[in-house]
């Protein structure tokens, strides 16, 4: 399988760990080609700055049947981005997925909302003896 990982400045654990699992990881690809793309997961601040980008690339990845989630690591706060433009986020849904640390505004902007812990890196912590 072949995920797309949308971070602007990279989000090497992901990475890490969709590798670890086998899959291929491509990064930071907002064109419209996504070809052979099985996967998109984004960064959810990142796609409310960019809306008009994170739209157009919603629009092609529903066209090629692939699924696009957002992962917010700072929810509640979303490292202060503007309610208006969360509230536009929310009424124009195109996100298939929201993959968050708190699920204190599950449902808001998307129908299916994923529980994502914060965890530690294991080739970084080494969290075994």
């Amino acid at each position: 399988m072949r995920v797309l990982l949308n971070f602007r400045s990279g989000f090497a654990g992901l990475r890490e760990g969709f590798e670890a699992l086998g899959h291929e990881v491509v990064e930071n690809r907002w064109a419209a080609d996504v070809a052979g793309i099985d996967l998109c997961v984004g960064d959810f601040v990142d796609c409310t700055r960019n809306l008009r980008r994170t739209l157009s690339h919603a629009r092609a990845l529903r066209s090629a049947r692939v699924p696009f989630i957002a992962l917010n690591r700072d929810a509640r706060w979303h490292r202060g981005v503007h309610p208006f433009r969360l509230g536009l986020v929310s009424a124009l849904a195109p996100l298939d997925g929201y993959a968050t640390n708190s699920q204190q505004e599950g449902r808001r902007f998307s129908r299916r909302t994923l529980y994502c812990p914060n965890a530690a890196r294991e080739s970084v912590y080494r969290v075994t003896l």
